[in-house]
């Protein structure tokens, strides 16, 4: 992984030129999307479920789609898993979608009283009719905030010399991060001086030709997901960490670690939960706070094997919803209706979730359409959520309610 962008790791990635290109033609497409993200949301949700299903159907005929029973395959994540097992527990027909006889990784349908419904992610995605695109950071910040909910403040920018002024202006510490992608990738936090400011935003550039420069929030990293409206979900997400007993050696700890029941390897899709790989990323880290895998930690001391608290890296979940503060729940049901959304999962950093908003450093840092589910049901510590079942809860209550009407 040498010639792998650094920034970009654990995921291989060796050049951003597609990453620019994929920019630039949704930026040159977004006026003719506007009516799907905004006049859209305007028709009734019958009629534009009924218009995606005939879409399909037709695209069935003419085999362009095409069905596979087959939906326990290594390559299913457990994030879409987790539903379709739920499915076939309620009896219910699922199957994968196949485009030109290529597997899609989140397409999927199922069967309800002779109708067939397709859906990417969740079956609640069926309804979704978003009033802005929630993958794109900047405008979900701008929607939020005019709605009164906290959000972290600060602006997106196409040149160096403009996000750099305002950084300056605006004041540390900053995070500058790119427009859109994932997994933290090419984010820098913490930032609290000019020269760190001036790097993190030439990073940030190599991935995308627009970034955002925002104030930092000193936290935990939470992900709240907002089902149907109503039905709110809460976790922490902690970097990958071991605490030492005084005899074993950081990597005899990290083998303990990654002994724990449910823990898969990195490229296992079946996994929430993913083992802590002893590589140069975690031998990096170790190196910031002077330590090596050989050495024998304090009992009690804390050793941090990662920075970021990312899934494939061995991060820890623990599960808050039962901590969740009434206010802060009636707080994230309301960001989800300002977006318009059944199904979202924000990224939030607060210090702890079950004081109000109001009461402390808070802030919605980002939003995600097709949020990773699975975290709440599979947590590495607390009790899971029963989100599959709720979510097909809801998607089978929406058809029940709508039965004699055209969906």
């Amino acid at each position: 992984m040498s010639d792998s962008c650094a920034h970009c790791l654990p995921t291989v990635r060796r050049g951003h030129g597609a990453g620019h290109v994929q920019y630039w033609i949704e930026w040159f497409l977004r006026p003719f999307l506007w009516f799907g993200f905004w006049g859209g949301a305007m028709l009734p949700v019958d009629v534009r479920v009924r218009f995606r299903m005939a879409v399909c159907a037709c695209l069935r005929a003419l085999r362009v789609l095409t069905l596979d029973d087959d939906v326990t395959g290594s390559a299913i994540f457990e994030r879409s898993r987790m539903f379709l097992r739920e499915a076939q527990e309620r009896g219910l027909r699922v199957w994968s979608v196949r485009l030109f006889g290529r597997r899609l990784a989140n397409e999927f349908a199922f069967r309800y009283r002779g109708r067939t419904y397709h859906f990417e992610g969740t079956p609640l995605h069926v309804w979704a009719a978003p009033r802005v695109d929630v993958d794109d950071k900047a405008a979900v910040k701008r929607v939020l905030a005019a709605a009164g909910i906290p959000v972290s403040s600060g602006r997106a920018f196409r040149t160096r010399r403009a996000a750099q002024r305002y950084g300056e202006q605006f004041g540390y510490p900053l995070v500058v991060k790119p427009i859109n992608g994932s997994l933290g990738h090419h984010v820098t936090t913490g930032i609290t001086d000019r020269g760190a400011l001036e790097e993190a935003i030439a990073i940030a550039y190599r991935y995308c030709p627009m970034v955002l420069v925002e104030r930092h929030i000193p936290g935990s990293l939470y992900r709240v997901t907002v089902l149907d409206g109503q039905h709110v979900f809460a976790c922490r997400k902690d970097p990958a960490s071991v605490s030492g007993d005084g005899r074993s050696t950081i990597r005899e700890l990290v083998t303990a670690l990654n002994a724990q029941p449910g823990r898969g390897a990195r490229d296992n899709r079946g996994s929430t939960l993913h083992v802590v790989a002893c590589d140069e990323i975690m031998a990096a880290c170790l190196r910031r706070q002077g330590s090596t895998f050989d050495d024998v930690p304090g009992a009690g001391d804390l050793v941090a094997l990662h920075d970021r608290a990312l899934l494939t890296l061995g991060c820890s979940i623990t599960s808050v919803t039962d901590q969740l503060h009434p206010a802060n729940r009636a707080l994230f049901c309301r960001a989800a209706a300002t977006l318009g959304v059944t199904v979202v999962g924000f990224d939030v950093i607060a210090q702890d979730l079950a004081r109000p908003a109001d009461a402390q450093p808070f802030g919605i840092i980002e939003a995600n359409s097709l949020p990773y589910l699975d975290m709440h049901a599979n947590p590495s510590h607390g009790q899971p959520d029963p989100i599959a079942a709720t979510c097909w809860d809801g998607a089978l209550a929406r058809l029940e309610a709508s039965r004699g009407g055209i969906v």
